[in-house]
């Protein structure tokens, strides 16, 4: 029990926010995550107040030697904001407030926030931050893996605006990072996730933003896979830096549909022409909408709930990809997983996004550690459960959605360079993080040597230190 080792009590002396053991009201809630199968045991959760409660837990873990996780709003779902028997450093109780710079246009947001969170404190000043697409995802996990968003088409990644982070290093030092200060630090962070350290505020670059914004929801039968891919390949002709296309895959609750889920930023009937499309296909079911812009991070929330199992597989593929006939192996594919598996059938989905890319590629890559700019598509496939089964089928559907995904592309071995933040494997050793960042691996130990030379903050995507 981590509470009997020699150093507990000078923990909680000057310890400000809560301390969570296995035996106390609340434990269990604690541990919660949204992923069922990214749940784990801690031995302590700690619910830090401010940035000397988390140096003090760092303090304490490094003297009893400990594992540490991080948590912002547990939605990674390879488990890297839970320990077993170690410390959880949760910063979503305390650190979640977000204050405006109306003049300035910057939101200044704890690292314990979710997009919620900012969302709340934006829209009523007609303001808007590129974020996440459902609302109860964490800032912090978002933010430092890239932070794709209904925005991004207009305004790049959450990374592309952020101006400035705070973090807390492994030693416990304390940096302000930006273009113009420990810029080393900043480049690895805007892409290398949490292996640098605890990032306890960022700011924002935000935009102005209408209050009202055209969402459709168009449903398809499977039988017209090849129409759908053929009138997908038309939109991407006309597609603006105002819309995001999600194309699903997925039961939405009267058996597998191909559902185009069409954003666009503007009015209704701007929309409509938009996805004119679409629209001309036939849909089996219409939900087209205006919607508040406060809404619209909010509109798939019901559909990822909590308390799933779930095993996600990420894949960037080239246009190919929406080739009719590519389009038609990956229904095929799908189709044969959730019909053959009826404990995955309600909760197994595949999504290609499609966002425009002109202003991603306005930025180098090697500006930052993110590199995956281009007109590459984005793919994910999530096979989900029952959480009540716990992790018992996480093998199976790890062999179903790379089968999914190397669908489309002939049986091809795709690898395991996704996008990082849709992922669920848990990494052992560095060699997948060595070909994630490629030629850039060598740049990111070296900053990991100054700032985690002893590789406390290894949960995603590690990065091993080397001076």
């Amino acid at each position: 029990m981590i509470n009997n080792l020699p150093t507990y009590s000078v923990l909680c002396e000057n310890f400000k926010g809560d301390l969570i053991l296995p035996s106390d009201e609340g434990y269990e809630k604690a541990l919660k995550r949204w992923a069922a199968t990214a749940q784990r045991n801690a031995g302590l959760v700690a619910f830090v107040r401010d940035e000397e409660d988390i140096k003090a837990v760092l303090r304490f873990a490094r003297e009893e030697k400990l594992e540490i996780a991080v948590k912002c709003g547990g939605h990674s779902v390879s488990g890297a904001s839970s320990t077993s028997g170690g410390i959880v450093i949760d910063l979503s109780k305390y650190l979640n407030t977000v204050t405006v710079d109306v003049e300035n246009k910057i939101a200044h947001v704890g690292g314990g926030a979710t997009w919620r969170d900012v969302d709340l404190a934006t829209a009523p000043h007609g303001l808007a931050s590129v974020a996440g697409t459902v609302s109860h995802t964490g800032v912090g996990g978002l933010i430092l893996g890239g932070g794709y968003g209904y925005l991004t088409g207009e305004f790049g990644l959450v990374i592309d605006n952020l101006i400035s982070a705070r973090v807390v290093d492994a030693n416990g030092e304390v940096h302000e990072c930006s273009e113009a200060e420990n810029e080393d630090l900043f480049w690895a962070i805007r892409g290398g996730g949490g292996n640098f350290g605890i990032v306890t505020s960022f700011s924002l670059r935000i935009h102005p933003q209408r209050s009202e914004v055209f969402l459709a929801d168009l449903h398809f039968p499977g039988e017209k896979v090849k129409e759908f891919f053929e009138a997908l390949q038309e939109w991407l002709k006309v597609r603006g830096d105002r819309d995001l296309l999600f194309v699903f895959f997925q039961d939405m609750g009267n058996g597998p549909v191909i559902m185009a889920h069409c954003f666009h930023n503007g009015t209704l009937e701007e929309g409509k022409k938009q996805y004119k499309v679409f629209y001309d296909l036939g849909p089996i079911v219409d939900n087209t909408n205006l919607i508040p812009y406060l809404s619209l991070n909010q509109a798939i929330d019901d559909d990822r709930p909590y308390g799933t199992g779930l095993y996600w597989h990420g894949s960037i593929f080239p246009s190919p990809i929406t080739h009719p006939d590519a389009g038609q192996k990956l229904w095929q594919s799908y189709h044969s997983v959730v019909k053959k598996e009826p404990e995955f059938r309600k909760s197994t989905f595949a999504i290609l996004e499609f966002h425009h890319p002109s202003k991603l590629m306005e930025r180098d890559n090697e500006e930052m550690t993110f590199g995956k700019r281009g007109e590459q598509i984005n793919m994910l496939v999530g096979i989900g459960w029952d959480g009540i089964l716990g992790h018992e089928p996480t093998s199976k559907a790890q062999v179903y959605a790379k089968e999914i995904a190397k669908s489309c592309v002939g049986g091809q071995d795709l690898g395991d360079e996704g996008y990082t933040n849709w992922e669920s494997d848990t990494p052992t050793g560095f060699a997948r993080s060595a070909r994630i960042y490629g030629d850039k691996y060598p740049k990111l130990q070296r900053i990991k040597a100054k700032y985690d030379p002893s590789n406390m903050f290894n949960k995603w995507h590690p990065i091993e230190p080397k001076a």
